[in-house]
């Protein structure tokens, strides 16, 4: 039984339910199945269950009549789900490299190791304050410490401005500006947010259909809003970095892995969750490479 008028991808689980819950989470091996389209009648689900029980347990991939399906390993409780809704087998080993810190090659089907190792965002770097906390835009309900108008509407040259909305057409580079300006609302709190301004910003919803950018840097330090979150304790080589990767096909493949994808064409990823967004670690210590040795990091 699926919904029919969601506009929202769907996924039914079939488990065992544990007698508890366990103390160590162990590596847990899920067999998802992608179909192409909800079966219509109660035959043709039949026939489909059918299919993907006749799937041998040595089996690790491959295509089904009606889709496809590829086995995944857990690691943690809920993640990873890449495989969920992913009708490319193929992208699916990509996504799975990666996460192991991997870059795979289709065409020889190798994997490399990448130079740096794997951690989260939150080894790196920690995020700032929630929008709610640094204010409202103008009209709208009066919470936070800023009142927060587009700085299109602005004639004077505010003293506080905020990477505050997305802008698909002006926010094209990684160098960005920022949209809004701010009035103080609750001068104490005020104080606390200018203490979380950054020139470093995550793009908390990705829409891949229209927007470029999911990690943007400003000239200056200002707060972040309701579509941008400050990036802080962030040094300058190390915020590079980050940009360059996010912005690249590697950061966009592991961002779609684990963001929430129910929305077509969007990633979404809430304050709390970037902390644990996999992550190449550009602050750890790594062996000096010659610039002649063609490693990108000597750009940096």
């Amino acid at each position: 039984s699926m919904s029919a008028d969601t506009g929202m991808s769907e996924m039914l689980v079939i488990a065992t339910k544990r007698e508890a819950r366990p103390t160590q989470w162990g590596p847990t091996e899920i067999l998802c199945v992608n179909l192409n389209a909800a079966p219509a009648t109660m035959a043709e689900g039949y026939a489909i269950a059918q299919e993907i029980a006749a799937i041998p347990a040595s089996s690790l991939q491959g295509l089904l009549s009606s889709g496809n399906y590829i086995r995944l390993t857990q690691t943690e409780p809920g993640f990873p789900w890449a495989a969920v809704g992913n009708s490319s087998n193929e992208l699916a080993d990509i996504t799975s490299a990666l996460l192991n810190g991997q870059a795979y090659d289709p065409d020889k089907l190798q994997t490399h190791q990448l130079a740096v190792s794997m951690g989260t965002l939150g080894d790196i770097a920690t995020t700032g304050p929630t929008h709610h906390n640094i204010g409202h835009p103008k009209g709208g309900d009066a919470i936070g410490a800023f009142q927060w108008t587009p700085l299109t509407e602005l004639t004077n040259e505010p003293a506080q401005k905020a990477m505050w909305a997305a802008d698909g057409k002006g926010q094209i580079a990684i160098i960005a500006n920022p949209t809004h300006g701010g009035e103080i609302v609750r001068y104490a709190l005020a104080q606390q947010m200018v203490k979380h301004r950054s020139q470093w910003f995550i793009k908390r919803g990705m829409r891949w259909t229209s927007q470029a950018t999911a990690v943007a840097h400003t000239n200056t330090e200002v707060h972040g809003g309701a579509a941008w979150t400050a990036l802080n304790k962030l040094a300058s080589a190390e915020g590079k970095a980050i940009a360059l990767f996010q912005n690249s096909i590697f950061g966009g493949i592991i961002r779609n892995a684990y963001g929430a994808t129910q929305k077509t064409g969007r990633s979404e990823i809430q304050i709390g969750g970037f902390a644990g967004l996999p992550h190449p670690l550009f602050n750890e210590d790594t062996p000096r490479r010659p610039a002649s040795a063609g490693y990108c990091g000597a750009a940096l």
